[in-house]
């Protein structure tokens, strides 16, 4: 379903994406500097990854923007580093000795510098920024997982209430953007006889974070989600619904706004810490045993990991 959804979405403006490539793309001579063993795979790793770039394709002639990758071999561990001509270089750790250690390698190193190429910030002509999100989704994007611990905390009967919970979700990172689709569930681990208590609380949305840097290994970021909520409530029944304890549950639309800051951003592994406030578009109203009636927006507040 996820894999359809991005396909989908890459299938409504492929005809635009192809277009606004070419002009938009800048040409660039690459230089590979590698021990012989590693030198004609690297190229073609490195010629490869850049012309897969949305913003990049290479040449051998008339280039407007250099791009130098070295492998420097040191102490029995790898590193590759880059840089477009007077910028400052970065380099990332080759996490393995095979060849997909250092595909991978190659991409984190490029998705960073070419990124962060001024001559293509700069480019003129159809430039947009919905374009280049476009075609990195078509050709760049990649995979991530993140997991996160949550507390939740809402207001009821005049209290507050914390619930804890987990979230789980799939995304596509594209530079300094993800898209995807995160599931969370939060349930109450605290009983209180004879009060309204929110017992469980389900989300499933789709989610966009926009990072403020797509270079720094700490950046902050923000985000929103839409999708749905379920709330489900256990209280004290009206007397003319039989008293006692019930239960009812609400289901409807949600919207969510969410701030926050991640590390390690130039690694695979990555740690973040995340805000978060969640507005349902409906009410839980209980008209039979009267046991709920309001609206329940809550707080998040969160720490997870991605890979």
């Amino acid at each position: 379903m996820k894999r359809l959804a991005i396909l989908v979405i890459v299938a409504l403006f492929s005809a635009f994406a192809r277009g606004a490539r070419a002009q938009e793309s800048v040409a660039t001579c690459v230089r590979v500097d590698a021990p012989a063993a590693d030198h004609d795979g690297l190229v073609a790793l490195v010629t490869s990854e850049v012309d897969r770039h949305p913003s990049h394709h290479v040449v051998l002639e008339h280039c407007t923007a250099h791009l130098k990758v070295e492998l420097i071999e040191l102490g029995g561990d790898r590193f590759l580093t880059g840089r477009t001509a007077g910028e400052v270089p970065d380099r990332v750790r080759v996490e393995g000795k095979d060849g997909k250690a250092l595909e991978k390698a190659v991409s984190d190193l490029l998705r960073v510098v070419l990124g962060s190429d001024p001559i293509a910030l700069r480019e003129p002509g159809g430039h947009s920024w919905f374009s280049d999100r476009i075609l990195a989704l078509r050709d760049h994007a990649r995979n991530r997982f993140d997991f996160t611990a949550l507390e939740s905390g809402s207001i009821v009967s005049g209290s507050p209430a914390f619930l804890p919970g987990l979230a789980f979700a799939y995304s596509r990172e594209i530079v300094d953007l993800q898209i995807g689709i995160e599931g969370m569930g939060f349930q109450n681990v605290e009983s209180r006889p004879g009060r309204l208590e929110l017992e469980t609380r389900v989300r499933l949305h789709g989610v966009v974070s926009y990072f403020l840097s797509s270079t720094a290994d700490v950046s902050g970021f923000v985000g929103a989600t839409v999708g749905l909520e379920h709330q489900r409530f256990r209280g004290p029944r009206s007397a003319e619904a039989g008293s006692g304890v019930g239960t009812y549950a609400a289901t409807g639309p949600a919207l969510s706004l969410r701030a926050g800051v991640e590390m390690f951003r130039t690694t695979t592994a990555r740690a973040f810490v995340l805000g978060e406030v969640v507005l349902p578009v409906f009410g839980a109203v209980d008209q039979d045993g009267e046991i709920v009636s309001g609206w329940y927006p809550a707080v998040n507040l969160g720490a997870g990991i991605g890979f």
